[in-house]
């Protein structure tokens, strides 16, 4: 499976059938978590297209805006809904003329409900639910982005996310054709198989089946594994570029924020991590002491490629440098990025703490 356009179309149009069902301009209002989610599926300018008027981040503060619908996208959480009630009710008391839309990412939960029905809310509220669950974050990898969901199930005994799972499978199976082996380990692996072929047995042909238009299976092995069959190795120091981008930098939904220190500059940026970059591409998986060789051969013959200009004699030839100067300038950017990110990691790694926890996890 190796286009994830169109799981990205579809998330995307569901998304826009459920604002397009309120009628006039909204704000949108955003629970944080999800900004950088939805950066995979959209772009502000394209909702901005399709009646946002406003963007807002949910936070615990009053929020001041003369739309008349105001639309919040969020995770059902209860400390969530919590603000949203907040925002409401302050809204109410000072008679703000405003229509209140709840989009649940990705759908209502009862604990939801049941506070907007102990703060007389239930009935003055439009609900609805997105069902996001695939988030593709390259070209050959989804994601659930559901940080809390070894909390929910070790921890709290919270099985709601079981459901989303099998349903998640659902959706990548209509798309992508019938899965024909699945094998699980565990017992919440079990589960959400059982609840897959249920899901499935319903909404296909009684045989598990789903495929819409025909479409042949893309997909033909699912394995599916516990967490707790296997709780060393996220508690494990990585050791490849990716890894200890996500330790020393932080990786949220395929995005990392790059400071100062990395970029030499001021301002901020969010980089998004996928093979469209085809430097990190090379060097993801790498071990990080390959890393800088890579990046140092790569200077050079970027370098190499710069000097071509001397050559440079005839139209043809001056036509042909043009046409790659573009390329080799976003080669030099992506450079510029990972050589200064190695830095930072490299100064982490001379301080001692990564090496001292590489040894005592060794020993």
């Amino acid at each position: 499976m190796d286009d994830v356009g169109q799981l990205k179309d579809v998330t995307r149009s569901e998304l826009l059938m459920l604002l397009d069902q309120i009628k006039g301009e909204k704000d949108l209002v955003i629970d944080p978590q999800l900004m950088t989610i939805l950066n995979h599926f959209t772009t502000a300018q394209f909702l901005k297209k399709n009646g946002i008027a406003k963007m807002f981040r949910l936070e615990n503060t009053h929020l001041d805006s003369p739309t008349k619908n105001r639309v919040y996208l969020m995770r059902a959480r209860p400390s969530l809904m919590t603000s949203v009630i907040c925002q409401i009710r302050e809204g109410k008391q000072r008679k703000v003329r405003c229509k209140y839309h709840i989009v649940a990412v990705p759908q209502m939960t009862h604990a939801c409900t049941d506070l907007l029905e102990q703060h007389g809310l239930y009935g003055e509220v439009q609900v609805s639910g997105w069902p996001l669950d695939l988030v593709p974050l390259d070209k050959d990898l989804l994601s659930l982005e559901l940080p809390s969901v070894f909390t929910d199930l070790y921890l709290d005994g919270d099985q709601h996310n079981v459901r989303i799972i099998a349903q998640s499978l659902i959706t990548l199976q209509s798309l992508y054709g019938t899965i024909p082996t699945i094998h699980g380990l565990g017992r919440y692996s079990a589960m959400v198989k059982d609840l897959f072929q249920l899901l499935a047995a319903d909404q296909g042909s009684g045989d598990g089946s789903t495929v819409t238009d025909g479409a042949a299976p893309r997909i033909e092995r699912l394995i599916m594994i516990d967490r707790d069959c296997d709780k060393v190795t996220p508690l494990c120091s990585p050791t490849t570029y990716e890894g200890l981008l996500d330790d020393v930098f932080g990786i949220q939904s395929g995005f990392v924020e790059f400071d100062k220190s990395v970029t030499g500059k001021d301002q901020p940026i969010k980089l998004l991590l996928n093979s469209s970059d085809e430097v990190y591409a090379e060097i993801r998986s790498r071990h990080f002491s390959a890393v800088h060789p890579y990046l140092s051969d790569l200077v050079k013959q970027l370098q190499v490629g710069y000097d071509r200009r001397h050559g440079v004699s005839t139209v043809q030839e001056m036509k042909a440098f043009v046409t790659d100067l573009s390329g080799m300038k976003q080669q030099h950017r992506a450079l510029a990025t990972h050589i200064g990110a190695c830095e930072v990691i490299n100064k982490k790694k001379r301080e001692g703490f990564l090496h001292k926890q590489l040894q005592v996890e060794h020993a």
